[in-house]
C-alpha cells in the first residue's frame, strides 16, 4: 500500500500513464496493488477495456471490473481479491474525474466574430 501526494505526473501517450503518476497531486488516496502499472485511458465501466483505469461506485459491480480486464480501478473501499491495482479515496467520483482530465485536455474554444 503506498499513498501519494504533490507533483505533475509524466506523461507517455505510448506506453500509458502509471497509476502512480495518475494519482500525484491527488489528497487522500491510497493505492493498493502495483503502482507502476501502466493505464492507456480512464473509462467508465460500461465502456471498460483491458489496459484502462475505471471506477465502482457500489462493491456489487467487482464482477463486471473483473470481466472488464481494466488494469486499475477507483473505489471507495478497499476491496478483496480484485486482480486490479486499487486506488481507494472518499469521492470516487471526483477522484476519476481527476484522472480522466490527465487523458482528455479541454480544447481551447474558438468563437467567430460576426
Amino acid at each position: 500500500k503506498t499513498n501519494f501526494r504533490a507533483g505533475e505526473p509524466t506523461v507517455n501517450r505510448i506506453e500509458g500513464i502509471s497509476v502512480a503518476d495518475l494519482v500525484c497531486g491527488l489528497d487522500d488516496v491510497k493505492v493498493v496493488g502495483d503502482a507502476t502499472v501502466l493505464c492507456l485511458d480512464a473509462l467508465p465501466l460500461c465502456d471498460a477495456t483491458p489496459q484502462c483505469v475505471t471506477l465502482i461506485d457500489d462493491a456489487a459491480r467487482c464482477d463486471e471490473l473483473s470481466k472488464s480486464g481494466a488494469v486499475a480501478v477507483v473505489t471507495q473501499r478497499e476491496q478483496p481479491n480484485l486482480a486490479c491495482t486499487q486506488i481507494v479515496c472518499a469521492n470516487v467520483h471526483k477522484t476519476f474525474t481527476a484522472i480522466v482530465k490527465r487523458y482528455r485536455h479541454a480544447s481551447p474554444c474558438i468563437t467567430h466574430s460576426s
